[in-house]
């Protein structure tokens, strides 16, 4: 049914109607917008107004013109197969897909082949249910029974809804709020995510060496937002001569890093003592009975985050949690926390330093499309360079105003703005 939607949609597009006066091959453009000049040949950056199809590409010139598309790149009609994927433009356009990319998701596996391309997580649906294989044996499911109209716990959501709006199957209330998830999707509010920050009554001690910083409205918000759970702030700073520091242009760690995003999102913590899918060598997923606060909260955070797919280890089989994050890492991390929609347009990068086969260029562009990052003055990212604090705040705050879900108790109009 998808592909003959796009025939549908595309057919009409490629084939030129009947002439129509002042149209003579019917594609749709007037001979005067074809023959600018009108010295009856074609020059320049003109289409034939004798062809109805001037690249050749499949599709009509005037629905190319519509459409925003060149009716003189071949490349670029829905008709066209661009990347040689073995789907046409028009297929990926609907499928959402990358249509200058094979593999959209870069998982190894081609758009064509792939049953959830956008998704690099997801490579497999033995009973072709619509639920990825990786999915069902995370929630005890069997792969190879078509079970996408089940509903186990009777919250109004079959299987194949839970997944798409990525709730626990096993569990009718997911995030714990009291509303089932089949009333929130009905309610079209996140069944995934309560809300669980609020700001402080009264403004906390400000970090002394924030005050001025092009960052302080961003440091002071995540200072002053505390979780409901426990009403700790989601940045403490550190604590030198009695007073606290944010410490805004040093360097940020893996571990800082991924604490604040979690604490931001609202991600549930793993409990204490839950298998986990491996373990690092230099952090310990078992925390003795006897084992310092800080140790028992570093194990939780990064196991919390190697669970939920946000952070991964090392080939050598550590995690190195103090090392610093670079900028592309750390952008990476934070929008698969948050869980930010590919942005699948063709608008070109910002910045002028992104090789084109750059593992993270598609996250960019996600990432700049939602207003998350600017560059340097002079158009570059500096992808590689490491990531400061403040910079990581002003990220993991501006994703933490825009999600409703976490934060609808957080007015943050009421914290201070910087000049």
């Amino acid at each position: 049914m998808r592909f003959l939607a796009v025939l549908l949609l595309t057919l009409p597009l490629a084939l030129a109607g009947p002439a129509t006066p002042g149209d003579t091959d019917g594609d749709g453009l007037k001979d005067v917008l074809e023959d600018v000049n009108s010295n009856g040949r074609m020059d320049g950056n003109e289409t034939d107004r004798m062809n109805a199809d001037t690249d050749r590409g499949g599709e009509a010139d005037g629905a190319e013109v519509r459409a925003g598309r060149n009716p003189l790149l071949q490349v670029d009609d829905f008709t066209w197969d661009k990347d040689e994927d073995g789907l046409t433009n028009g297929e990926e356009f609907e499928m959402r897909t990358n249509p200058s990319r094979p593999d959209t998701d870069n998982d190894g596996i081609g758009d064509k082949e792939d049953p959830f391309p956008l998704d690099a997580r997801y490579k497999t649906d033995l009973d072709k249910d619509g639920i990825p294989d990786e999915y069902e044996r995370l929630h005890a499911q069997n792969p190879e029974v078509p079970d996408a109209t089940e509903d186990p716990d009777a919250d109004g959501l079959t299987n194949v809804e839970e997944f798409q709006a990525q709730t626990e199957p096993e569990i009718a209330d997911t995030d714990l709020d009291g509303v089932t998830d089949g009333e929130e999707v009905a309610k079209e509010t996140d069944p995934t995510a309560a809300p669980c920050l609020k700001l402080a009554p009264a403004a906390p001690t400000s970090f002394p060496d924030a005050d001025g910083h092009w960052a302080m409205r961003h440091i002071e918000l995540l200072h002053r937002t505390q979780t409901l759970q426990d009403e700790k702030p989601i940045v403490e700073g550190y604590l030198f001569g009695g007073a606290r520091y944010f410490l805004p242009d040093r360097e940020i760690s893996r571990y800082e890093l991924l604490k604040i995003t979690l604490m931001s999102t609202c991600a549930p913590w793993n409990p204490e003592g839950m298998p986990v899918s491996r373990s690092f060598t230099d952090v310990s997923a078992i925390i003795p009975v006897d084992a310092a606060e800080d140790d028992r909260l570093r194990s939780r955070v990064i196991y919390t985050g190697l669970m939920r797919g946000i952070v991964e280890g090392y080939p050598e089989g550590d995690f190195r949690p103090d090392i610093v994050v670079n900028r592309a890492e750390a952008v990476a991390m934070l929008l698969r926390a948050t869980g930010m929609q590919s942005d699948i347009s063709e608008d070109p990068l910002p910045f002028s330093d992104i090789p084109e086969d750059a593992w993270y260029r598609e996250i960019l562009r996600t990432a700049v499309a939602g207003n998350i990052i600017e560059g340097y003055a002079d158009r570059t990212f500096r992808a590689g360079d490491p990531i400061t604090r403040a910079e990581a705040a002003k990220i993991v705050a501006l994703l933490m105003e825009g999600n409703a879900s976490v934060n609808a108790n957080v007015n943050t109009s009421s914290v201070i703005q910087s000049p």
